[in-house]
């Protein structure tokens, strides 16, 4: 059974006994009582063996907050195929827990642990991370350090990583640890509140019905001006399908490892399929990346496939659509027959 100490417990009560700064844990946005319903997913990152108490004691304390605290307790040794459902489990959750002790953790072929891989993904999604580092690993148990150099040098690079230029809380119990994060979880969520959770049985249907409208409305205005860009622009030469346009890649740490050109035709051929099937901004653009990079992690400057979505509006290959999970690419039927001419399978009968 999960307890917390009397002092973990008085910040948990001080935090429900307070309104200004429960509605900051449970994200309120001032609609009234709908929202203290809300419960936020709170992934837990750490080493496993030598973490299991520091972990059982945060875990306790996000539920005693009412949230909802997820992780790979079930996984002993974790895979290329599990840390992929694993970054499922980091994009439903709204925060992300990182907690550093005296071990680097299980490594993938590429020599880095799964544990920094977790931490890199969620920094890449944008997702609000809050760091728990041992103060002193010289005062962790022997048998949970590591005793190979090679790893313990890693365990150094990463911990300089998580908190340099970043704000990150010291602990040298699990005590410590539980406490403050209660503190640092009651802050982030007041500063930065999440979509987080509601039942289906408490979300009224006339705010379903609201969104819905305002999205017909947007997608309206958005149709309205892209027709009308469409005809200025065009007037105005647009690039063409066969014009080359340079694109950049990144590392996580925002070190550049890619830049070369594709054309216009290239890039809808690679996107198309998936805008048909979809229409997720997200996977459109891990569809692009991944054509273009296949050797590892890599992310593209907001700005450049904002261009991209932008170009292919102005051509009219595109539309955006509302829906309830947010707006969405659509081919218009311009694009649908672009996408016929760059993918058919020709006919070789005649030659």
């Amino acid at each position: 059974m999960w307890e917390l100490s009397q002092n973990e417990m008085a910040l948990v009560k001080g935090a429900a006994d307070n309104p200004s700064v429960c509605k900051g844990v449970i994200g309120s946005n001032g609609k009234g009582n709908s929202d203290l319903n809300k419960r936020y997913q709170i992934f837990i990152s750490s080493t496993y063996l030598d973490l299991q108490e520091e972990r059982k004691s945060v875990a306790s304390a996000i539920m005693k907050m009412g949230h909802i605290p997820a992780g790979m307790e079930w996984f002993t040794s974790i895979d290329e195929e599990q840390f992929e459902f694993i970054k499922r489990v980091i994009d439903d959750s709204d925060y992300y827990v990182i907690i550093i002790g005296g071990r680097y953790g299980n490594v993938a072929s590429d020599g880095i642990s799964y544990t920094e891989k977790e931490y890199d993904y969620a920094l890449s999604k944008g997702i609000k991370i809050i760091r728990m580092v041992r103060r002193s690993i010289d005062e962790v148990t022997l048998s949970k350090t590591d005793k190979n150099p090679a790893l313990s040098e890693k365990l150094e690079a990463f911990r300089e990583k998580v908190m340099s230029g970043k704000l990150a809380d010291f602990y040298d119990t699990s005590a410590d640890l539980a406490s403050n994060l209660v503190i640092s979880l009651i802050n982030t969520t007041a500063l930065f509140p999440a979509v987080g959770w509601v039942r289906a049985d408490r979300v009224a249907s006339e705010d379903i019905l609201k969104e819905i409208n305002d999205l017909r409305k947007e997608n309206a205005a958005l149709s309205a001006s892209a027709s009308n860009s469409v005809n200025i622009s065009r007037q105005k030469n647009l690039a063409g399908l066969d014009e080359i346009y340079n694109i950049k890649l990144h590392n996580v740490f925002g070190e550049e490892i890619y830049e070369g050109g594709l054309s216009w035709g290239e890039i809808f051929k690679i996107i198309s399929p998936e805008i048909l099937s979809n229409g997720n901004e997200d996977k459109i653009k891990s569809v692009l990346i991944g054509s273009i990079n296949r050797s590892g992690s890599a992310y593209i400057n907001q700005n450049i496939f904002n261009q991209i979505k932008v170009q292919f509006i102005l051509l009219g290959f595109i539309k955006i659509e509302p829906s309830i999970g947010g707006a969405r690419w659509a081919l218009t039927d311009e694009g649908i027959v672009q996408m016929s001419d760059l993918l058919a399978v020709k006919t070789k009968l005649s030659e």
